[in-house]
Order: C-alpha cells, then sequence, then structure tokens
C-alpha cells in the first residue's frame, strides 16, 4: 500500500500527463498555474502525516523496552525465587547465590541487548523515515525546477520570435510611443 504522499506524487504525475502540448512542441507542456500549486499545497500538508507516521514507529521503541525490562525482572524474580528454595543448606546456598548472580549478570545483559537492539532498530526506521522524506521533496524540488527552466525557455523562445522581426519592431515603436 502506498503513502498519501506517494499517492499525491502520482496525482501531479497524472495531471502533468494530462495537459496539453504546448503548440509546435512534443516536450513543453501547458500547465494551470493554479491546479498545480494546489496539489503541491496538498503534498506539503501531507508530509506531517507521514513523519507522524513514522514517528508513531518509533514510539513502539518504548514498549519494546518496556518488554525488555519486564522480561529482565521476570528473570530477576525467577532468580530470586530459586535463591530462596536453596537457602536451606549450607553448600546449596552459595551454589545459589552463585547462580543467581549469572542468572542476574545474564538477564541484564541480554537486558541491554534487547535495549540496544531496540534503539537500532528505532533509529534505523526513523532515518529511513527522513531519507523517504527528503527523498521525496527532493523529487519535487527536481519537478518545480524543471518546470520552471521549460517555463523559461519557452518565454526566451516567445521573446527572440517577437524580437528581429520588422512588424515587431514597429509594433514596440508605437507602443513606445503610447
Amino acid at each position: 500500500m502506498s503513502s498519501k504522499i506517494e499517492q499525491l506524487i502520482d496525482e501531479i504525475e497524472s495531471y502533468i500527463g494530462s495537459c496539453k502540448f504546448k503548440t509546435f512542441s512534443n516536450s513543453e507542456i501547458i500547465v494551470n498555474k493554479d491546479d498545480i500549486e494546489g496539489l503541491l499545497q496538498e503534498l506539503k500538508n501531507k508530509t506531517p502525516e507521514e513523519i507522524k507516521r513514522y514517528q508513531k514507529i518509533i514510539s513502539n521503541k518504548e514498549a519494546i523496552l518496556n518488554d525488555a525490562r519486564e522480561r529482565a525482572n521476570a528473570l530477576v524474580e525467577e532468580t530470586a525465587a530459586q535463591t530462596y528454595e536453596l537457602i536451606n543448606e549450607h553448600q546449596i546456598m552459595i551454589q545459589a547465590h552463585k547462580q543467581a548472580d549469572e542468572v542476574v549478570r545474564m538477564a541484564t545483559t541480554q537486558a541491554q541487548e534487547i535495549l540496544d537492539n531496540a534503539t537500532m532498530e528505532a533509529n534505523a526506521l526513523k532515518e529511513s523515515a527522513v531519507q523517504y522524506t527528503d527523498g521525496l521533496l527532493a523529487n519535487i524540488e527536481d519537478m518545480i525546477a524543471h518546470y520552471l527552466d521549460v517555463s523559461s525557455g519557452q518565454y526566451q523562445s516567445l521573446m527572440g520570435h517577437i524580437g528581429p522581426h520588422p512588424v515587431n519592431q514597429q509594433r514596440r515603436g508605437l507602443f513606445r510611443r503610447l
């Protein structure tokens, strides 16, 4: 399923594809400024929604961390229960303490690994979201720059056609007198 931003980009591409070609041109099109600006504004408005969606994914990091803490606490409680049962004899008690310390160390290590992995995954998701959004914005910038270049070229071409023609020079002279 594509994102709302991707859908808007598809709409912009579809709109551009539906525009009529400029007279005597196979590559230049006529674009309604209000329509394209409306689509671009809608895209700008949707971008924060996408970012919020990615932030929600990142917020799941806390749920993962809480789960890791609960697991660690459960392991610690289990170790404590085992230790209590083994206190009856001195040798067994010593062994129980060693095992309990080992389980606590392992639980702490495992909890830290879970926390580290969750943090790395959350950071990777965040980085992906930022890269994705940056890529979309760069594509839009490229499209706008391209259309500005095309419009500028069209204007220069029009001015080139108007410039050297004697009738146009006469007309310009008339306008200057007015």
